[in-house]
């Protein structure tokens, strides 16, 4: 069995393991510097990078204090196959969450304008709004297309676990919509009270509950613990291609951030209920127009992560053909 490695994150957390190819890769293409710890059981604690013997092109090695020798002499200058996968399924990600985005903004703005446009345009935008909203169906498959597929690399339990979740929390919205707006069709075109009273009874009422519930309260909420999760994910991304990951940090920060304001906002709401003082709901107002605000930011910042993540990979790529 070959020899792992393992490379010193942030506080203790220990990346790895990799073998001694991928550390000389890592060394090979600048992301693995001279002065970053690293780890193996035939040494006792940390040592820098640079005291590893073999691991640096001997032109880039300071004169080490303390050395040991890496097991093999023969570098790789390519990325593990896998991260081709995480590089494609980033692509499709972002596509369909922009695209997705997009579409939700195009929608609000004809809910707007509809209602103020003549009789004769009534049915244009009916079919404007249909396409949409098929659209949006289809770029959010695309996107799960991608989190399927982002299950290839890092190949570690935490950034499939974060992906894991990520894509449970994207389903649970979509599966209570499905079956809510079944609920509210079938209410709506029944005609035999008597049937309508045994769906009522079923839990038919229940499932039209969830449907608004989820499309103004669950979705935003699964939104935001989806960036959580897919910043987790990027970070762990990040770190095993040896690159800083503080903006995957500062991503989950921000999101952070915004369930505080989410919760001052309904705080505002609920007592502007129980005590009317007027100045609550003024609050109310105030903080949700800055969650909608923290919202947008956060949203792009995500999307520039995708993007920034999938051109690290692909000038690691590129960097590893020049050796």
């Amino acid at each position: 069995m070959s020899e792992q490695w393992y490379i010193k994150g942030e506080g203790d957390e220990k990346i790895g393991p990799y073998t001694a190819e991928q550390m000389q890769r890592y060394a090979l293409v600048g992301s693995l510097a001279l002065e970053d710890l690293v780890w193996t059981e035939r040494v006792d604690s940390w040592i820098p990078a640079s005291s590893v013997e073999g691991l640096f092109p001997i032109a880039q090695r300071d004169t080490p204090t303390r050395s040991i020798t890496s097991p093999s002499a023969t570098p790789s200058a390519v990325l593990h196959p896998a991260y081709h996968t995480t590089a494609r399924a980033l692509r499709l990600i972002h596509l369909g969450s922009l695209l997705g985005f997009l579409a939700v903004v195009l929608q609000l703005f004809i809910s707007l304008i509809g209602p103020k446009l003549s009789p004769d345009a009534l049915p244009f935008i009916g079919h404007l709004s249909a396409s949409l909203v098929w659209g949006g169906v289809l770029f959010f498959l695309i996107k799960l297309i991608g989190y399927c597929m982002g299950f290839g690399a890092p190949r570690d339990g935490a950034a499939r676990a974060y992906l894991g979740a990520a894509l449970t929390i994207q389903l649970l919205p979509l599966i209570t919509a499905v079956i809510g707006s079944a609920a509210l069709l079938k209410l709506a075109t029944d005609n035999d009270l008597g049937f309508l009273g045994g769906f009522l009874l079923l839990g038919g009422a229940l499932w039209a509950l969830a449907f608004f519930l989820t499309l103004t309260i669950l979705q935003p909420i699964t939104g935001m613990i989806n960036l959580v999760l897919m910043g987790g994910y990027l970070k762990r991304v990040s770190l095993s291609l040896g690159l800083p990951a503080a903006d995957a940090t500062s991503l989950m920060r921000r999101i952070w951030w915004k369930f505080g304001t989410l919760g001052f906002t309904i705080a505002n709401l609920l007592l502007e209920a129980i005590i009317g003082l007027g100045i609550n709901y003024l609050l109310f107002w105030l903080g949700g127009l800055a969650f909608c605000l923290q919202y947008l930011v956060a949203y792009f910042h995500y999307l520039g992560l995708l993007s920034s993540t999938r051109s690290s990979i692909f000038f690691q790529q590129n960097q590893g053909r020049h050796y």
